[in-house]
């Protein structure tokens, strides 16, 4: 895939396509589950007075390396999960694979690398962590979503960053 085509596209646009790639590839390795309460997490990002610090470290929590550090949710020091979604994160990434943790970490990478700082010229460092988390659903032969897509979230929005919309029109999952 071209990733000139991102240029243009905001930094929540390229973090809304990583979404859409990750909700491809989660359906298609384990369709049998319900995958809403995780995306409904990670497409928060979106949402208007969402503050973007806050959702990486809620992020962070879920992530495999992190949910799976404590056998029990008693054992741990979650700032953002209570024990309920705890165990549902749990039992939906209880098989996870290398593919599922590059992509929930890349998405969070994403936010992180601009995190308190300006964009600097197109901001290579997120177009680096897409183009990783493209070929993730390359390898594993997953379809991945249209980059047209997204292509209305200019980066011209919010000095690089964008403008919240309504992502429900972009999720297969929500």
């Amino acid at each position: 895939m071209k990733m000139e085509q991102f240029e243009g596209v905001s930094l929540l646009g390229r973090i809304s396509y990583a979404i859409m790639c990750a909700e491809n590839y989660l359906i298609t390795i384990h369709p049998d589950r319900d995958w809403r309460p995780l995306f409904k997490l990670l497409w928060s990002i979106c949402d208007e007075g969402t503050f973007w610090d806050e959702w990486a470290s809620e992020v962070l929590e879920v992530l495999p390396e992190y949910l799976f550090e404590f056998p029990t949710f008693e054992q741990s020091d979650f700032d953002h999960l209570d024990e309920t979604t705890y165990n549902t994160m749990k039992s939906l990434l209880k098989d996870h694979d290398a593919g599922t943790d590059a992509l929930l970490e890349g998405i969070r990478d994403m936010e992180e690398a601009y995190a308190y700082t300006e964009i600097d010229g197109i901001g290579k460092e997120s177009l680096r962590i897409l183009e990783d988390i493209i070929e993730v659903l390359e390898k594993a032969e997953v379809q991945l979503p249209d980059p047209k897509e997204v292509a209305f979230s200019s980066f011209e929005e919010c000095n690089g960053r964008g403008d919240s919309f309504d992502f429900h029109f972009l999720s297969t999952v929500l």
